[in-house]
């Protein structure tokens, strides 16, 4: 838990939840989107007692100093409080810090029984656009040199959001050869994909975070109009200096 003390916030879960919280609210969403929001982070975890608890008495109290305490939370937390908390694991781990956690959790549900605040409004922080990596029509195609003096063909198939970067998603068709086919060619196997690390789409990235990775590409003035829709769930992200060779594998294993 990275627990330092036995206040409410003094191990990192009930800090990290906190400071979700209000993150969410700076960014704009409702007080009730904030609260799922948060929870759905930490949803993995619930599972765990321990942490079940930490998640829920910081969220408690965190909704009441904003006065937007949910029933649901609120109940959750109480009926936490009420069976001992994690005053157990205490017990067992601190037992010398025992009674003042024990302390801790009796303030925090006489605080929550007590009436909220009146409704805390946040200051909104200044959304910036996510940078694009790639500005260009999607279906576009780029030439990937190959280690075999050969070409390859990727297509633009769209853009992720990854933090403050709208990531290039490109999809390798099956083709390779020493210059580009025919239009008709490429829009007859315009919906096939080759795998690379298992994946059929895949984004981009160097060692040297601040440089466009899409430099490394040559861009042609070749569309594919007809483009599937990028599969998340199917992408991956694959060093550009690595690329040529897995690509040329690929291609060559190919059925």
């Amino acid at each position: 838990m990275g627990a330092w003390g036995t206040a409410l916030y003094s191990d990192d879960t009930t800090c990290d939840v906190r400071d979700e919280f209000k993150d969410h609210l700076e960014k704009g969403l409702s007080h009730s989107a904030a609260e799922r929001a948060t929870l759905e982070s930490f949803e993995d975890v619930l599972s765990d007692h321990q942490v079940e608890c930490l998640v829920y008495f910081a969220l408690a109290e965190t909704e009441w100093k904003y006065g937007c305490l949910s029933d649901a939370v609120k109940e959750q937390a109480l009926s936490l409080l009420s069976k001992g908390g994690d005053i157990k694991y205490w017990e067992s781990d601190n037992p010398a810090e025992a009674k003042a956690r024990a302390k801790a959790l009796t303030n925090l549900n006489v605080r929550l029984l007590s009436p909220q605040p009146p409704l805390k409004m946040v200051k909104l922080k200044s959304q910036r656009p996510p940078k694009k990596q790639l500005d260009c029509p999607i279906g576009s195609l780029f030439e990937l040199p190959l280690p075999d003096g050969n070409i390859g063909i990727l297509k633009f198939a769209g853009l992720r959001i990854v933090g403050a970067s709208e990531e290039a998603v490109f999809r390798l068709l099956p083709w390779k050869g020493k210059t580009l086919p025919s239009l008709s060619l490429l829009e007859g196997i315009s919906e096939e994909a080759v795998t690379i690390c298992k994946h059929h789409e895949f984004a981009l990235f160097m060692s040297d975070g601040r440089k466009n990775p899409i430099t490394h590409l040559v861009e042609t003035n070749l569309r594919l109009t007809n483009s599937l829709p990028i599969d998340h769930s199917r992408s991956v992200s694959v060093n550009v200096l690595s690329i040529p060779q897995q690509a040329q594998d690929a291609l060559d294993n190919f059925p």
